[in-house]
Parts: C-alpha cells; sequence; structure tokens
C-alpha cells in the first residue's frame, strides 16, 4: 500500500467503525425501550395459562408473581410451586414438576391443587415424545390429560395410580404406554407432595 492509499484506507475503516457504533448505539435503545413491552408480554402469557390451571379458583393476586423454587427431596418431587390466594387466604397452588423419563425423555408438567387436595387441571408445559403418539398429552391435541381433574389421594386407591394397561384406573394412550404412566407417576407425586408439604410452603406476600 503506498501512501497516497493509507488515508483512504483509513477512512474506510474509521467509516465501518462508526457504522458499528451506530448499529450498536441504536440496539441498546431498542433494546432498552422494548424490554419492558416483552416482559409484560411474557408476563401476560404467564398468567394467561396459570390462569387455565385453576378454573371456578377465585384468587386476586399474580399467580406468575407468587412463584417459590422448591428443592426436590425425592425423585418425581415438585420443583416450583405457584401460589393462589384470595383476601389474603390460600386458594390454590399450581406446582411445577418433571416427570421420570417417558418414551422421548423428561416431560414438564404444571398441575393445579386445590384446598381439598382435588387436581384442578394439568397441563404439559415441554415434551419429546413422538408425535402422533405421545404428543397427545397435549390439551390442545388430545382430551387424556383432562381425567385427572378432580382426583385426590385415595381417588382412586393407591394401586390403581397407574394407566389401565398396566392395572391402574387412568387411560392409556395407544401407543404410548410408557408416556402415560410417567405422567401418571408424576401427577400422583405432586399430591403426595402437596399433602406432606403444603404447610411448609411459605405464604403469599403482600403485593404478589
Amino acid at each position: 500500500m503506498n501512501g497516497t492509499d493509507r488515508p483512504a484506507a483509513w477512512q474506510s475503516i474509521a467509516a465501518l467503525a462508526a457504522s458499528a457504533l451506530l448499529v450498536s448505539s441504536v440496539l441498546v435503545v431498542v433494546d432498552h425501550f422494548s424490554r419492558p413491552r416483552i416482559e409484560a408480554e411474557r408476563r401476560a402469557a404467564a398468567e394467561a395459562l396459570l390462569a387455565q390451571m385453576l378454573p371456578g379458583i377465585d384468587y386476586d393476586n399474580s399467580l406468575a408473581a407468587s412463584f417459590t423454587a422448591l428443592h426436590p427431596v425425592h425423585a418425581g418431587d415438585p420443583n416450583g410451586v405457584y401460589r393462589a390466594s384470595h383476601k389474603g387466604r390460600p386458594a390454590a397452588w399450581v406446582y411445577a414438576v418433571t416427570t421420570g423419563q417417558g418414551y422421548g425423555g423428561a416431560i414438564e408438567l404444571l398441575v393445579g391443587v386445590d384446598p381439598a387436595g382435588r387436581i384442578t387441571a394439568v397441563r404439559v408445559t415441554d415434551h419429546r415424545e413422538t408425535p402422533g403418539l405421545g404428543d397427545r398429552i397435549e390439551a390442545g391435541k388430545s382430551t387424556w390429560i383432562t381425567q385427572f381433574e378432580g382426583r385426590r389421594l385415595g381417588d382412586p386407591p393407591a394401586a390403581a395410580w397407574r394407566p389401565n394397561r398396566l392395572g391402574g384406573a387412568f387411560e392409556t394412550i395407544s401407543g404410548a404406554t410408557i408416556t402415560s404412566k410417567a405422567v401418571t407417576d408424576a401427577v400422583r407425586r405432586v399430591l403426595e407432595y402437596d399433602t406432606a408439604h403444603r404447610g411448609d410452603l411459605p405464604a403469599v406476600e403482600k403485593g404478589q
């Protein structure tokens, strides 16, 4: 590069650096102003999903804001809980739980429980089960997941908390016995945890 070319080269480099700085500045500004909106949208989506978990339950707090992480003692214990309250009194609980091994891997669930220990709803939030078979655990693809609603420990008896193809009381998804068992076992474990530890859960703080 001769002396005549150097100034032009430096000018090009300076122009590129200035452009990069400008783009970075714009991205920072956009992120600054869009982050609250994105967070609000995420919170609204979370609240909408959680509201599905508590049909017919009166509560007056933000479920998304009431989350408490749990520390499982036994395999299958819930790893978190959302706590609903009404006028300062507990109204229901929505547990987050990860199943044991399904056919395609672990399955993430939400399980709602009312004060009487009955299931209000169960929803799958993440899974890798086979499309057309195991994915029928999703509420939008079949009604299979609704069979747990209204059930509690003792209904059915402990020995019947398994898919009917394994001698239990719950419907088995055709071609997906492993998936059906993983979900059924996880729902039962949530009820057992709720019975044993509900009194240890923190109350919903004012403003949540």
